[in-house]
């Protein structure tokens, strides 16, 4: 919800409502902020709020004078709390870059800073410890996908978590099919891909049992862990190797 300027044009997606003589906008555009207006799923999964909702509900509404205050009140508390968050998120950003070189620098480069190294002739690696091999990572991992067993917990893949339980966040909106039947077996240790956003980082070694979307590849590693580690090819494909997905 928010104000615009008069003569402004909008999509089709969105709806614009005209305030009655006596009401003010700014007042108005809070109050209803403030509604929970609850919203429906049509068969896009996107959830909506139509007009037949909020056009039912029942407002306060106190004297113009009133609402002018209440309203230019609030523009000014939001506005300010906005600056603060603005801030945060910048330094949260500041940090995740901080996260990610330091996981960049672990995967590439070991964690002795004196050791002897070689050129990758990778650019976006650049130089790697002297003593390290460098294999198709083809030689690895091999596909290995199990229909839905039954009884399994529903899995999904987050750019910022992992592999984690659907269930254990709120803000996952994807639609679980009632017929799962279809769904991929995951199994611990198994490295879980969203197939369409990989290149955003949907992708990790899985730490659960259960199940995911038939839209996802599962792969098995095929050395055990005297000769490779798992968590370490996590860390290696959602951190140097997203960026190249992405720019690929």
């Amino acid at each position: 919800v928010d104000i615009y300027p008069a003569n402004s044009s909008i999509v089709g997606t969105m709806a614009y409502i005209i305030p009655n003589k006596g009401v003010d906008i700014t007042w108005l555009k809070y109050c209803i902020l403030s509604l929970n207006l609850g919203v429906s799923l049509d068969m896009t999964t996107i959830p909506h709020i139509y007009f037949s909702v909020y056009g039912n509900r029942k407002i306060y509404l106190p004297s113009l004078d009133v609402q002018k205050r209440i309203g230019k009140y609030l523009k000014d508390k939001c506005d300010s709390i906005d600056k603060m968050s603005l801030s945060v998120q910048n330094e949260i950003k500041l940090l995740d870059d901080y996260r990610r070189s330091v996981i960049f620098n672990a995967v590439t480069k070991g964690l002795n800073s004196n050791v002897k190294m070689k050129n990758s002739n990778m650019d976006w690696i650049g130089y790697i410890p002297k003593h390290w091999n460098i294999e198709k990572i083809k030689y690895n991992l091999q596909r290995f996908e199990i229909k839905n067993p039954g009884d399994k917990k529903i899995l999904s893949v987050y750019r910022e978590f992992g592999v984690i339980p659907k269930d254990s966040r709120d803000d996952n909106h994807n639609v679980t099919s009632e017929d799962t039947s279809k769904y991929k077996f995951v199994q611990k240790g198994n490295l879980v891909i969203n197939k369409m956003k990989a290149w955003q980082g949907s992708l990790a070694v899985s730490d659960y049992e259960g199940i995911v979307s038939p839209a996802y590849f599962i792969y098995e590693f095929l050395d055990d862990e005297s000769q490779i580690n798992k968590k370490y090819i996590h860390y290696l494909l959602r951190g140097c190797y997203k960026d190249e997905f992405r720019r690929i």
